[in-house]
């Protein structure tokens, strides 16, 4: 395996998990924004 692709499959990984380490983020914003904004208004769906 040459060096050079290596380091392009190690580099598309990382982004790759990245990517996955926002989306997990976001995700859990999303639920705790939609779970405070729901309990105050009185309903949860």
């Amino acid at each position: 395996m040459d060096k050079e692709l290596l380091i392009k499959l190690q580099k598309d990984k990382s982004h790759k998990m990245l990517a996955d380490a926002d989306e997990m983020v976001i995700q859990k914003h999303w639920d705790s924004y939609k779970f405070s904004y729901y309990s105050s208004n009185g309903t949860i769906s």
